[in-house]
């Protein structure tokens, strides 16, 4: 049971994590990214990102998806573990699960990367560059 709850604070965290990197990248202005073309390291990389934006946003979605799937997957387990037979009550604890999702694995990091975009971007760029590697076979298909 603690092995299943400290799994969903990782997976409540990579959420948040491709969720505020979604908004993080995209609310880059133009003259933004013309920035980080010329800068060297992870800034450089957040240009090189945002060249194929369908290719970030198909990676960000994706993994965004797998991550909340596994999050539902999780805590229904852990809720039924927690209440035993009593299926409906497991399946009203599992309602907590979209709201923790949407609460601090959507609205709480957008609202941070809205306001941090260059920071966040710049710092995520090289998570983001692996994560879009052991995606592309996904979503090459999906391009």
């Amino acid at each position: 049971m603690i092995f299943q709850v400290i799994l969903l604070v990782l997976l409540l965290a990579c959420s948040a994590f491709l969720s505020g990197s979604e908004t993080a990248f995209f609310a880059l202005s133009r003259h933004e990214l013309r920035q980080f073309q010329q800068r060297r390291g992870a800034g450089r990389l957040v240009a090189e990102l945002m060249r194929h934006p369908r290719r970030l946003l198909l990676t960000l979605m994706i993994g965004n998806v797998t991550i909340n799937t596994f999050i539902f997957a999780t805590s229904l387990a852990l809720f039924q573990q927690v209440t035993g037979q009593h299926v409906v009550l497991a399946a009203l604890l599992g309602l907590i699960s979209p709201i923790m999702v949407t609460l601090f694995g959507e609205i709480l990091p957008k609202g941070m990367a809205i306001d941090m975009r260059e920071r966040f971007a710049t710092r995520a760029a090289p998570p983001i560059q692996l994560i879009q590697w052991i995606l592309a076979p996904v979503t090459f298909v999906l391009r």
